[in-house]
């Protein structure tokens, strides 16, 4: 069955949501299917990437955070030339706009994907202001999903979404050759180009804002530096609006040149392969990116035991799992990966990598979605040359 698809997403800035719909969309592209992507705010860092793999990108230039009446007109008039068999929304301020859409303008079928284990806003009881607004509009929507499935759990448990109308379908990556990250020349020039030798190398990565709880890896860090014997530094790729106060708790902690802040990168891949282990200590997730990244390169992870890492790590032995908000627990687990002969370390590294090849490599993921596309045009009774027949009739 043929469809053409539009992805509606509330930002193209560079984050996990904005990397996983600009994959999805260049990987149905390369399939043959007609995509088109729309931002609600401008093209962002990843904008270009969407218009490299020739893919129509429209940007409504919305005010950030201002429901305004552009962004409505705006998207009909995509939705108007472009003629999408089917709109998949990303975001929360996207899926909420598609299903207004859909009150004045027709839309075959409508995917809405939550992209959080939870909307930070306003609460109510167990459930958010945005959450409510998830279940007064699900009228409107032919199918919402989720990245994880304690993402999904919690949807249901809420009542934001009913149990059939809502279903999980992972975040995909693309999971790189094993020559490729492990790469030695690569691994010696990147150490090489930050002054580091034989040292063990932890890598974080992330946005500066609360919910990733660097304070927390910082502590944790300061523990091990002062505890083990073997010499450690650690990376931390990223920006954002609490950079400069962890710089500061590195400092007053006495971590020196122990932590390197080394800003946005494009390299992460190669940081990766430079890296000894990885560690996320974030209070929530969905589906990590940077987790499945890791897992993909080998690199052994510990992270906080929330959301969809475990997902990620499902057992012991393909990484360590630790409480939220415990930076005594994020230590005992950094020390016990360190304190692993290579060998074992990097059996934890190919075990989680063996891991995302099985549930989460883009090739199959996007097999999923177009499963799910189908299955929805099937249930509106669409017939095969749908795109042709609209087509025409416009």
């Amino acid at each position: 069955m043929q469809f053409s698809l539009m992805f509606v997403v509330t930002s193209l800035q560079l984050g996990g949501a904005e990397t996983q719909v600009v994959n999805l969309a260049r990987g149905h592209a390369e399939r043959g299917t007609q995509v088109a992507v729309v931002s609600l705010l401008g093209p962002g860092a990843l904008g270009e990437r969407v218009r490299e793999a020739g893919i129509p990108l429209y940007c409504l230039n919305m005010p950030r955070g201002v429901p305004h009446p552009s962004g409505i007109f705006g998207l009909r008039r995509a939705i108007r030339q472009f003629k999408p068999t089917i709109v998949h929304g990303h975001m929360f301020h996207a899926n909420l706009l598609t299903r207004a859409m859909r009150v004045i303008c027709p839309m075959p079928v409508l995917v809405n994907t939550v992209h959080s284990l939870r909307e930070a806003s306003e609460r109510f009881g167990g459930a958010s202001a945005k959450e409510f607004a998830y279940k007064w509009t699900d009228g409107l929507c032919d199918l919402t999903t989720t990245i994880a499935e304690a993402a999904t759990r919690r949807h249901i448990a809420i009542g934001a979404v009913p149990a059939h109308k809502i279903k999980t379908v992972h975040n995909g990556i693309f999971i790189p050759p094993e020559e490729r990250y492990r790469n030695k020349d690569v691994r010696s020039r990147v150490r090489r180009d930050l002054g580091i030798t034989d040292e063990f190398v932890w890598l974080s990565v992330g946005r500066f804002v609360p919910v990733k709880d660097f304070p927390n890896i910082l502590t944790a860090f300061f523990e091990v530096a002062r505890l083990n014997s073997k010499m450690s530094t650690l990376l931390i790729a990223g920006d954002g609006p609490l950079r400069s106060e962890m710089q500061e708790f590195a400092s007053r902690e006495g971590l020196g040149d122990r932590v390197r802040f080394l800003g946005p990168r494009n390299d992460i891949g190669d940081l990766m392969t430079a890296s000894d282990g990885l560690v996320l200590a974030s209070q929530e997730e969905g589906l990590s990116l940077v987790l499945l990244e890791a897992a993909s390169h080998g690199l052994p992870i510990v992270a906080t035991d929330v959301g969809g890492n475990r997902e990620t790590i499902p057992e012991e032995n393909t990484g360590y799992l630790v409480p939220a908000r415990d930076s005594h627990a994020l230590a005992d687990a950094m020390q016990a990966l360190m304190n692993l002969p290579d060998e074992m370390r990097l059996a934890v590294g190919h075990r989680a990598r063996k891991n995302a090849e099985r549930r989460f490599a883009l090739s199959e993921i996007l097999n999923e979605w177009e499963e799910v596309y189908r299955e929805l045009l099937g249930r509106r009774g669409l017939p095969d040359n749908l795109i042709a027949k609209r087509a025409a009739a416009d």
